[in-house]
């Protein structure tokens, strides 16, 4: 069997929805399958300075730059008895020179190795600013340690958990950077610092990577809190590369080929490496944290599942299908703020905050149910929303009064209204500015927006706050549904704009050409709110490979051509129109779609092929 797919206007087939997803559980947020599923998260609980060093540390570790540190954190406050010796200090790690003490010798070389000065060393905790004695001890800040220095940021929340990275790297001309990403949810919460060309280029005399505690003031400056999820990599990860590890470990490809130790779940009896790298490190003394540990439920076995998540406030139905789930975990949906859409476009309903524990690779499809059927004729209805004249919610008013002697739910054919004859509003009047035949939208019978068709609802998915253009929205069954690599928030959008493409592509999905030809003319007229428009706002081209489960994007690289730069439409003043030649040559034969964006959201798209 076989289900029509509407996509850009145009029909297309797929396979059936058990067939896309597989026979899979669907397990619904809140109630089980057959099976009952658990995980349990396990850590390092440090006690704070009590004058006992608390710590384990690598003798032989990584270089100091470049270098990526991903943990979870949960700092509580130190004590108010605290000795005010001791300084309100916390340590989360530290590369720097550790001789192994493990009580304070007075011994400052440890510290300051280099001649008198502190080298080669970093670290990224909460810090006391100011200093005691006119210190409030709830008064923390985010801070990297580092050249002899603290450089602060904003305070420390305490009891809560924090997903962190420290990325610490040399530019090409010797300039240290170091970028703690004290609360990953948001990374413009962060701290930065360059050192100078000279600092760090030489290994102090006893180099090490310590947790828990200071090598230079043991006992003095012990973490008040849980540790857990380490990760260390041999190499400055991107920030994009940074949200994927935290959210899923080795999930990409520079994580996988430059991870150097890894333990998810520590506890004080196992801080072994767990990446295979046998990067094994050890404690100093006898002192431990004590265990945590945590058990949350599991929706996400190992596999290929698909999970269903319900938002409780509006009832929307969230459907993930993972294609290779290596670790279990929790997937959730959360509400969640976005930014402002561009002019002309419109948020449905809300965006919704996707996350999960479970470690995966490969794609996610995400489908979010729109209430509606596309595969139908009437898409979208346009009945006055609440009207009890509309008994059969076509939104024309009642069948059979005495103003519908046609029973065609649209009134009397020929009166001075409807010179079109087609039982509407008169097209063009100043009631139907989107020439559907319905009346403007947000009028008082159009309360809920839902007077736009289907096509011109989008999937928009954003990665670090930027808008992911590498899928094309389709449709299965009442979903807008997208193919995306990572986690985050994701909306459906409806679009004021609408593109028709123009020939000699065939509106109808029918267009083949020869690849020999070279080039592939696109060209798509604009119509805004109904109306055909000249007002044309820069818009780009997304090309995506047809014939799988879902479109695969195309390299920009493969169908560039002259005379055009990049992926902007050129603008055709003179007709109206939007132009792009897209090469041909370098793509396979087979069936593409071909997308216009206006703000990187698709507001048309067409079907051709190649042979």
């Amino acid at each position: 069997m076989t289900t029509k797919m509407f996509l850009g206007g145009l029909l297309r087939s797929a396979k059936s929805t058990q067939a896309l997803f597989g026979a899979v559980c669907v397990i619904i947020l809140g109630v089980g399958c057959a099976s009952t599923f658990g995980s349990t998260t396990t850590g390092l609980d440090f006690p704070g300075s009590n004058g006992t060093t608390v710590r384990f540390r690598f003798t032989n570790p990584l270089p100091i730059y470049p270098a990526t540190y991903i943990w979870r954190a949960y700092p509580r406050e130190q004590p108010p008895d605290w000795p005010t010796i001791q300084g309100y200090y916390y340590t989360t790690f530290f590369w720097g020179n550790d001789p192994g003490y493990t009580v304070p010798t007075g011994d400052t070389s440890v510290f300051l190795w280099d001649g008198g000065s502190a080298n080669t060393y970093y670290g990224a905790h909460p810090y006391p600013e100011p200093q005691p004695p006119n210190f409030n001890f709830y008064t923390e800040k985010w801070e990297i340690a580092s050249d002899g220095y603290d450089f602060t940021g904003d305070p420390v929340q305490f009891r809560r958990w924090y997903n962190q990275a420290l990325v610490a790297w040399a530019d090409a001309d010797g300039f240290k950077h170091t970028v703690f990403y004290w609360d990953l949810s948001d990374p413009s919460k962060a701290v930065t610092h360059v050192s100078a060309q000279s600092y760090g280029n030489v290994n102090p005399p006893s180099p090490a990577l310590t947790f828990g505690d200071a090598p230079w003031s043991p006992g003095r400056e012990v973490y008040n809190g849980i540790l857990s999820g380490i990760r260390v990599y041999s190499t400055n990860l991107s920030l994009s590369n940074i949200l994927s590890e935290a959210s899923a470990p080795l999930s990409t490809a520079a994580g996988k080929a430059n991870i150097w130790y890894l333990n998810m779940n520590p506890t004080p009896d196992d801080i072994s490496d767990k990446s295979g790298k046998s990067h094994n490190p050890s404690w100093i003394g006898t002192a431990r944290p004590t265990l945590y540990t945590e058990t949350s439920p599991i929706n996400t076995p190992v596999g290929s599942p698909t999970v269903l998540l319900t938002d409780p406030a509006n009832g929307t139905k969230i459907n993930l299908k993972f294609s290779n789930v290596t670790q279990a975990g929790l997937t959730e949906l959360t509400a969640a703020a976005g930014p402002p859409l561009p002019a002309n476009f419109f948020l449905v309903k809300g965006y919704y905050n996707l996350t999960t524990t479970a470690a995966f690779t490969g794609s996610v499809t995400v489908c979010i149910d729109v209430g509606v059927n596309p595969t139908t004729a009437q898409t979208v209805g346009h009945r006055p929303d609440g009207d009890d004249r509309d008994r059969h919610r076509d939104g024309h008013g009642p069948d059979g009064d005495d103003r519908d002697r046609h029973r065609d739910g649209h009134g009397p054919d020929g009166d001075d209204r409807d010179r079109h004859r087609d039982g509407h509003q008169p097209h063009g009047d100043d009631r139907d500015r989107h020439r559907d035949g319905h009346g403007p939208d947000d009028e008082e019978g159009d309360r809920d927006h839902d007077d736009r068709g289907f096509v011109d609802l989008q999937l928009i998915h954003y990665v670090n706050g930027v808008l992911d253009q590498s899928f094309e929205s389709f449709t299965l069954d009442n979903s807008i549904c997208g193919q995306v690599t990572s986690l985050s928030p994701f909306a459906v959008v409806r679009s004021g704009y609408h593109a028709t493409v123009e020939p000699p592509i065939s509106a109808a999905g029918t267009s083949v050409f020869n690849d020999r030809r070279g080039v592939v003319p696109v060209k798509f007229r604009l119509s805004l709110n109904g109306e055909s428009t000249c007002r044309l706002p820069a818009a780009t081209i997304a090309v995506f490979r047809l014939g799988g489960t879902a479109p695969v994007p195309v390299n920009q690289s493969d169908f560039l051509a002259p005379p055009d730069s990049g992926s902007t439409f050129r603008i055709d003043g003179s007709n109206c129109q939007y132009m792009y030649h897209l090469n041909s040559r370098s793509l396979e034969s087979g069936s593409y779609s071909t997308q216009i964006r206006i703000g990187g959201i698709a507001v048309g798209s067409a079907v051709f092929g190649l042979r």
